[in-house]
């Protein structure tokens, strides 16, 4: 196989030319021995068909230039006239990943679910965030365990325009499911009350959270069926639109009662999602709580 080599030119040669003569003019250099020969106004003329080359050349780069930054705005103003025609549908239409707001407005419109609210908080934590919700009038905040683990502390804001926010370092783990208490020091605190009985398959819930940084959002789910966990632990498989944030969701059956608390939404489904069911807590705190 031929081998191509770059040829190399003299040193000293090229070193007397740049030391001579500027950079951008040395190809008009005459050397003295041969200028008698030659018709000066030849070579002006010469060198003005050489400029205007140059000027040609200059404008034409410009000219290219131009049009590709002319092409490259165009392309950006597709790309977000796109965006904005996906974003649309995507909130109004129902169709994608944050259409849930615009079934969030409606259902907002009933007093009922819209009070529910008041009781679910934003948890954030030093190391990540999500919801909550407050069952007790002095503050005892349910989540999920992973919300609040890797935390050393956590700001909690009750909903629905309260503005009553809480710091707190105090929780409790529920054992062997994915779930957590956080004590708050308050007072008249609203607080939503708790089913004696699990959802069942079938059932229509309502559940509230802060989706995607959308906080306080009140969505629709269907109990689809059951999902083992292991061998001792169960969890409601829900189709509704669950999302990063949604973690510690209260689930609520037709009188109000929460029935369910969401932990973990499927990667391949982004309309399922999973939520342990209400029984879990009351079993921990009849055994730990007392009145």
């Amino acid at each position: 196989m031929a081998k191509y080599r770059i040829k190399k030119h003299d040193q000293s040669t090229l070193s007397e030319i740049e030391n001579q003569f500027d950079a951008d003019a040395y190809w008009r250099h005459i050397p003295q021995q041969a200028a008698a020969d030659l018709d000066m106004d030849d070579i002006e003329i010469a060198n003005a068909s050489q400029e205007e080359g140059e000027d040609f050349l200059s404008s034409a780069k410009v000219t290219r230039r131009s049009r590709r930054r002319i092409w490259q705005g165009v392309a950006a103003i597709i790309l977000l006239f796109a965006f904005a025609i996906w974003l649309w549908g995507d909130m109004f239409m129902g169709k994608g990943d944050i259409g849930f707001l615009a079934d969030s407005a409606q259902l907002a419109q009933d007093e009922s679910l819209r009070n529910l609210r008041s009781a679910v908080v934003s948890i954030e934590g030093t190391n990540g965030s999500g919801t909550g919700f407050n069952i007790q009038a002095d503050g005892l905040i349910v989540t999920n365990r992973h919300v609040v683990e890797d935390s050393l502390s956590f700001m909690i804001t009750f909903g629905d325009g309260q503005a009553t926010t809480f710091v707190s370092d105090e929780w409790l783990a529920i054992p062997n499911v994915d779930l957590a208490l956080i004590d708050i020091d308050g007072t008249d605190l609203p607080y939503v009350s708790l089913s004696q009985e699990d959802a069942l398959v079938g059932d229509s819930v309502i559940f509230i959270g802060n989706p995607l940084g959308f906080d306080w959002t009140i969505s629709q789910a269907t109990v689809e069926g059951l999902y083992a966990l292991d061998e001792e632990t169960s969890a409601l498989v829900l189709d509704g639109p669950i999302r990063p944030g949604s973690s510690g969701s209260p689930v609520f059956n037709e009188q109000a009662q929460v029935t369910a608390v969401i932990f973990a939404s499927f990667t391949d489904y982004p309309d399922k999602g999973l939520a342990l069911p209400i029984s879990y807590i009351n079993t921990f705190l009849e055994e730990n709580f007392h009145e």
